[in-house]
């Protein structure tokens, strides 16, 4: 479940732009996580938007955010990416 978005608008595209988006898991906690997304123009690699969402692991029955532990969390940790 998404708890936070946040969404930088850094230039504006256009129809017929080719666009990309790349997507990494820049954070792991103990029970959340966030991820930063950015999505360039690819003619000249310029970046249209970078946001960064942080989202939990939701056990629906409880209404409460599960642990990032275990078997999940050895899973994730090799998919955190700096920088």
């Amino acid at each position: 479940m998404a708890v936070n978005l946040n969404i930088n608008y850094r230039l504006a595209a256009v129809a017929g732009d080719d666009l990309e988006v790349q997507t990494r898991l820049a954070e792991l906690g103990s029970r959340s996580a966030r991820m930063h997304q950015e999505i360039r123009r690819v003619r000249d690699d310029k970046l249209v938007v970078d946001a960064d969402l942080t989202f939990v692991l939701l056990d629906v029955k409880a209404n409460r955010p599960l642990a990032i532990d275990g078997e999940l969390r050895t899973l994730l940790e090799p998919l955190v990416l700096e920088g």
